[in-house]
């Protein structure tokens, strides 16, 4: 009985202690998902919440989460919207009895925009009270100051002219900021052709390879550049399915045209710092140039009725001559994202790539008929700092 004693009134001694300092009038209470109290109300909206964070004085480590939270938030919610849309667009072809590809995508879109807003954005706000908190309780801690300068010899104590200063930095932002790497992935190909009704096929998406090598440089804290060098393919699927009544076989045939591609891709990017363990988002708009090398139609069949099954696999060369498969050289805009993580001496990213075609496949052919290359493309890579 008397530890139980001492136990409690030691207890009761800590919560005394600690109370007041987290009750105070001015601190927010951080809960759960999205949720703070706020002197006894329930905040669920960021922009009450962004009222409190940016009453004058603002720190600044909470201006900087504040806003670290509202450009993330914005990216997600903006792909979820996007992904809400494209879900929507496949939908409403299904309902005209087209071919439906586009949920996939809209779908990885969707989940990509929940996960950002959920994983990336709301930690930012809970930091950004947490800072505010640290402020209101006087519990920042003060700036280091500036480590005296010690000379060493009579050298050191020279002054240095200032364009040498300027140039030693400038090259040491040079030297850190370019990288090389690799990236390989799949995705979804399918040409935009302005003559879909004459196919007696369903028209659908293929799913292609892609690899690159990369090269890169950063022109400053959130600006650089990319320029890549790889193999893409680009096509479409046809399906069948077609019923024999004399034998009874149901008979379902897919042919998948896929050409290969030597593409240099040019990406601008923008970095955007998402914690302080070096987890990054990069935007990468651009322009590609591709000259296509080689292409293949790979067509699975099979049958099946009450007493047998057949299946079948026939890969066959495409002749690029042909115009059916349109001219060789291809160009397009690219809309890209990255997120990269810092792993070993690099990072390791995930980056998903749309590949919007402007050049007319078909330009040496009759002038009704335009082909373009649409793609998506999911890669995995790691890059390296030069």
């Amino acid at each position: 009985m008397k530890y139980k004693t001492i136990f409690f009134f030691a207890s009761m001694l800590v919560l005394l202690h600690t109370l007041p300092a987290q009750t105070l009038p001015d601190t927010i209470g951080i809960h759960k998902k999205f949720r703070f109290t706020y002197q006894g109300e329930t905040i669920k909206r960021a922009k009450p919440l962004g009222n409190i964070l940016m009453k004058e004085p603002v720190e600044p480590q909470v201006r900087l989460e504040w806003n670290k939270y509202k450009t993330m938030h914005g990216i997600g919610l903006g792909a979820e919207v996007l992904g809400l849309g494209v879900m929507t667009a496949g939908l409403v072809k299904e309902l005209n009895g087209e071919s439906n590809s586009l949920t996939l995508p809209g779908a990885i879109i969707l989940l990509g925009g929940v996960l950002i807003d959920g994983f990336v954005a709301i930690p930012h706000a809970k930091s950004a009270a947490r800072h505010y908190n640290n402020a209101k309780m006087g519990r920042n801690l003060p700036v280091d100051p500036p480590m005296p300068v010690v000379f060493t010899s009579p050298q050191d104590s020279l002054p240095t002219p200032v364009g040498a200063t300027i140039e030693k930095k400038q090259k040491k932002a040079v030297s850190t900021g370019a990288y090389y790497g690799f990236a390989a992935g799949l995705g979804w190909s399918k040409q935009k052709i302005n003559y879909e009704y004459t196919f007696a096929e369903d028209y659908e998406s293929a799913r292609v390879f892609s690899f690159g090598l990369q090269y890169g440089k950063s022109i400053s804290d959130n600006w650089g550049w990319q320029i890549e060098l790889g193999l893409t393919q680009h096509g479409y699927r046809l399906k069948t399915t077609e019923y024999d009544y004399n034998t009874g076989l149901k008979v379902e045939a897919k042919a998948d045209a896929r050409i290969r591609y030597l593409e240099i891709p040019f990406s601008m990017t923008y970095r955007i710092p998402l914690n302080d363990n070096g987890l990054e988002l990069l935007a990468m708009p651009g322009l590609n140039v591709g000259y296509a090398l080689s292409g293949k139609i790979v067509a699975k069949g099979s049958g099946e009725n009450e007493t047998r099954t057949v299946e079948t696999k026939i890969t066959e060369k495409i002749s690029l001559e042909d115009t059916e498969f349109g001219e060789r050289l291809d160009a397009a805009l690219l809309l890209g994202a990255q997120m990269a993580y810092p792993f070993g001496p690099g990072k390791a990213f995930l980056e998903a790539r749309y590949h919007l075609g402007i050049l007319n496949l078909d330009r040496g052919a009759d002038s009704d008929t335009k082909t373009f290359n649409r793609s998506l493309l999911l890669r995995v890579g790691y890059r390296h700092a030069l």
